[in-house]
Order: structure tokens, then C-alpha cells, then sequence
């Protein structure tokens, strides 16, 4: 009896250990990783043509030539009207709502003006003609999911007067940037 009782735990033990090694086991195939993003420069300035959205969005492309990400600049309109701002956007197809860089802050009353960030430009920090920007003329900001670096080049702008029913109020006519991208190693 004592035999057949040490060959039913003997039994029952390969049935476990073959149970657990039939399920589910871990891939052995490589992981998917995106290709490499190609190294480019371009010019991406407002005003550009037309009224839709993203009109000058441009793709960035990996070594497959898939565009894994929009680059455009984007003008911030004041409720009274005229352009207080612009801000850079990094999306991953045309249709994104949610800039990848970040959340743009909201408006303060303090300062009257949206609070910089390291993307956007507001008209409150530009005088006399000059930026006066804590980030400077040049950005360089980490693209997501660790593709490489995006540098932002504010090359020159135009500035002018009125906003709403505001005429000595400050705002945007043009901008002029660069962007730059360097892959990831």
C-alpha cells in the first residue's frame, strides 16, 4: 500500500511539473523596438498657407521611412484676437490632440499671460524686439520614448501692435525657428 501511494504522489508530481511547463510560456522572439529616427533639419515658420490645423506638420521619419512623429508650430490666438503666442507640438499622427513635450501651463492672472515653457513662446517675454526668454533662442528638448533630441532654433520673429480692442497691446505677425533632430544612439 505504501508503494502505491508513494507512485500516486510520484504521479501526481510529473503531472503538476508538466501542467506548469505546458502553459503559457515567454516568447522567445525578439522584442519590436521602432527604427531608429533619421537626423534632420528643417525650417518650420508661421504664417503658412491655409487653415487647416496642422498644415505644416512635418513628419519625422524613422530608418524605414514611417513617420513616428509630427513636428509643427502653432500659433496661440488671443479670445480678443490676434497671436499672443506659438507653441511647438510633437504628435504622433495628424489627428493627436496631446503635444508630446508636454502640457502647455494655464493662463495666470499674475502675469497676465500664459506661463513660458521650454515649448511655447508668449508675447509678454519679448521687448523692445527681443526675446527675453529664460529658455533663450535655443531648446533642446528629449523626444519621447527615448527616439533622440529635438533642438529649437528661434531664428527671428515679427511683432506688432493690437489685440482686440486693445491697439497699444503687443502680438505676434511671424515667426522664423529651425528644428533640428539627432537620433538616439
Amino acid at each position: 500500500m505504501r508503494k502505491l501511494i508513494a507512485m500516486c504522489a510520484v504521479l501526481a508530481a510529473a503531472a503538476c511539473a508538466t501542467t506548469r511547463a505546458a502553459g503559457p510560456q515567454p516568447s522567445r522572439e525578439p522584442l519590436v523596438r521602432p527604427s531608429r529616427l533619421r537626423e534632420v533639419s528643417f525650417a518650420a515658420d508661421f504664417p503658412y498657407p491655409g487653415g487647416e490645423s496642422f498644415p505644416n506638420a512635418t513628419p519625422l521619419l524613422d530608418a524605414d521611412g514611417q513617420a513616428r512623429f509630427h513636428v509643427a508650430i502653432i500659433p496661440l490666438h488671443a479670445v480678443e484676437g490676434g497671436i499672443v503666442g506659438f507653441e511647438l507640438v510633437v504628435v504622433h499622427s495628424r489627428d493627436d490632440q496631446e503635444n508630446l513635450l508636454g502640457e502647455r501651463s494655464s493662463f495666470s492672472e499674475e502675469c497676465r499671460c500664459y506661463p513660458e515653457g521650454p515649448f511655447d513662446i508668449d508675447i509678454a517675454y519679448v521687448h523692445e524686439g527681443v526675446l527675453k526668454s529664460r529658455f533663450g533662442d535655443v531648446r533642446t528638448l528629449p523626444l519621447p520614448d527615448h527616439a533622440g533630441t529635438l533642438t529649437w532654433t528661434i531664428v527671428g520673429f515679427a511683432s506688432g501692435q493690437g489685440v482686440g480692442s486693445c491697439p497699444t497691446c503687443s502680438n505676434f505677425k511671424s515667426i522664423h525657428t529651425r528644428v533640428d533632430i539627432k537620433p538616439a544612439p
